[in-house]
């Protein structure tokens, strides 16, 4: 008899690994893995490939063991074109049809990079596109943090950037991410936190699409030490900029849409 479980893998080359739908065989001690998803090592999206482990191994292979295969479900519709966009020039700019292509070029899993006086690391899954419920013609992705919280994730049409809102576990407590695209996996701008739903400074941060599907996990005391850190900042005078208009303005819609869909403040 077969089941399925869910299995975390080290992996020893390259560095990073995500393993989809991995069935474990009782009989034989085998664990079959038909879709695992590694990192291309020049930053161009993902390679995914079939694997049969034995539990004796540790849950370590090289890759010299796998068959690659098509990502199927896991990937994104191909992106082509530069960073700025192009990949959506098919569409009229400021069309509803434009607004949701910049949207999904969001979709996966991003890892963001930023430092208060120490350097942190948040994990933020995307994967459902919906039209906004509120603001017609604009779209909304919706997904999770790597503590499972709610998400929701947009392009921003009047002011042509991206931004994340996500709702942390400590109460009060959200992250705020206005950035745009550097390469088709690449993103850099500014990383907030909002206390009580009022806007901390900017944090310059760079953000890195590590996967095209699942999210990691990671340890939620993190968010109290970056609240920590941003306090004694803003008492020392030392926090950065404050948040423009616009990054104001699409932080405020997505707090909406997100009070309105999925949440209850």
């Amino acid at each position: 008899m077969c089941f399925s479980i869910a299995f975390a893998i080290t992996l020893v080359f390259p560095p990073a690994l995500l393993a989809h739908n991995s069935t474990f065989d009782p009989g034989s001690g085998g664990l079959y893995i038909p879709t695992v998803e590694v990192p291309n090592p020049f930053g161009t999206g993902v390679d995914c490939y079939q694997i049969d482990l034995s539990l004796t191994s540790n849950g370590t292979f090289s890759l010299a063991g796998a068959v690659p295969t098509d990502c199927g479900g896991v990937s994104l519709p191909p992106l082509t074109g530069p960073s700025d966009g192009s990949s959506c020039s098919q569409f009229s700019v400021g069309t509803p049809d434009y607004n949701r292509c910049q949207t999904a070029r969001l979709q996966g899993t991003w890892s963001f990079n930023f430092t208060l006086i120490n350097e942190f690391n948040n994990i933020y899954t995307l994967t459902d596109i919906e039209e906004a419920s509120l603001y017609p013609g604009e779209f909304n992705i919706w997904g999770v943090s790597e503590y499972d919280d709610n998400v929701i994730a947009g392009y921003d049409p009047e002011y042509d950037d991206f931004s994340i809102l996500a709702y942390s576990s400590i109460e009060g407590i959200q992250e705020f991410l206005s950035f745009n695209f550097t390469s088709e996996d690449t993103v850099s701008g500014c990383f907030f936190l909002v206390i009580d739903m009022v806007p901390g400074d900017c944090y310059d941060t760079i953000g890195t699409r590590i996967s095209r599907a699942a999210n990691n996990v990671t340890d939620v005391e993190k968010v109290g030490k970056m609240l920590e850190e941003h306090r004694t900042l803003e008492i020392k005078g030392n926090a950065p900029k404050a948040m423009n208009k616009g990054m104001n303005n699409h932080y405020k819609r997505l707090r909406k849409e997100l009070t309105n869909n999925r949440i209850k403040l």
